[in-house]
């Protein structure tokens, strides 16, 4: 990836802690990744794919959510520039 993600150290951070679907740490996700999204959606995508690949089928639910909550509440925040937050 030719751009260094800002963002990557404290999206993997609270990925790495991830253990269920909580409330407070998929909004923190959600905003990491779609904060300048248009310059680095496919670092935040990549790393998803990845932790889907190699995690066990039962540690895998929580990064589903991640991926769930990006494509609805983040789809918001990409397409109305703003903070998605109603």
């Amino acid at each position: 990836m030719p751009k260094e993600w800002p963002d990557q150290a404290r999206f993997l951070d609270v990925l790495k802690t991830l253990r269920s679907a909580s409330k407070s740490k998929l909004k923190v996700l959600v905003e990491l990744a779609s904060k300048e999204a248009r310059a680095y959606y496919k670092h935040a995508a990549a790393i998803l794919v990845k932790q889907i690949q190699v995690k066990k089928t039962r540690q895998r639910v929580p990064i589903l959510y991640v991926v769930n909550s990006l494509s609805t509440i983040g789809q918001q925040t990409i397409t109305t520039g703003g903070s998605g937050s109603s």
